[in-house]
């Protein structure tokens, strides 16, 4: 199937189209609430990257970026990435992220940001272990309460900003698939106990290199109460940890945990 898949630029209102189908059928979201054709073609015209993944002729990926200043600099700020449900299971996603990194180097950009939902494991392992970003900025409510079908839990919107530094040695050796470090058995900051349940163990005070963050093993299934905890869990966690000079920079896949190491 991966060798099949088709990576394009896209540049025309009838691909924008196609698009908006896929970000509709990937969010479940109202087609008000899409990023519609004219918004594509403005931010394609202001430099930034609609890219999509085809098998055949039909759109099964795609991906938006566009320029944002950052520090008197210009980095592209990825605003949204998605594969379509039948097709999930087959790389598309890396794929379009590196074809982000390939249109980004080659334009002059080094770095790519984006957001996503630090409490999906999922999401955590592909960001950091398979593409190498980092992250040490906490959004509270970012978007505020959101109904698509993904994230209609009525949970508060909590969002990190992943930084992917394109030139980054770790960043280089993942995209070359290249074996990474040995992970250090950092001490526990937030671990499940035997319920299933966020337990904070310990605070990033300095004095340790690096810690562990656990995740939830499944959000599925979970109780709205238990969600909210561990989101507030997290969030005082990692936001005590960042003000105090860590960054994430890694995620344990089998233990569902980030690591967060002094910057």
């Amino acid at each position: 199937m991966a060798a099949d898949i088709a990576y394009r630029v896209l540049s025309e209102p009838e691909q924008f189209e196609h698009v908006i189908d896929l970000e509709i059928r990937v969010w479940g979201i109202e087609p008000r609430d899409a990023v519609p054709s004219t918004m594509l073609r403005a931010l394609q015209h202001g430099g930034g990257l609609i890219n999509g993944a085809y098998l055949g002729n039909e759109l099964v990926g795609m991906a938006v970026m566009y320029p944002i200043p950052l520090a008197g600099r210009l980095v592209q700020w990825s605003h949204m990435a998605g594969v379509h449900p039948e097709y999930q299971k087959y790389g598309i996603g890396r794929g379009l992220k590196l074809q982000q990194r390939a249109w980004a180097l080659a334009n002059g950009y080094n770095e790519i940001r984006w957001t996503y939902d630090p409490l999906l494991r999922g999401n955590a392992n592909f960001n950091l272990r398979k593409l190498g970003a980092t992250f040490n900025t906490y959004l509270i409510n970012f978007y505020g309460i959101m109904t698509d079908a993904i994230n209609a839990d009525g949970l508060p919107s909590d969002r990190v900003e992943a930084v992917w530094r394109l030139n980054d040695a770790r960043v280089v050796a993942l995209v070359n698939g290249e074996p990474l470090e040995q992970t250090v058995d950092y001490p526990a900051l937030l671990q499940r106990d035997e319920h299933g349940q966020p337990q904070i163990v310990g605070v990033a005070d300095g004095k340790a290199v690096g810690y562990r963050v656990q995740l939830p093993q499944q959000i599925k299934g979970l109780s709205h109460d238990t969600l909210l905890a561990w989101r507030l869990a997290l969030r005082t966690t990692l936001q005590t940890a960042f003000a105090t000079g860590y960054a994430a920079v890694d995620f344990l896949a089998d233990e569902a945990a980030y690591i967060v190491h002094k910057r």
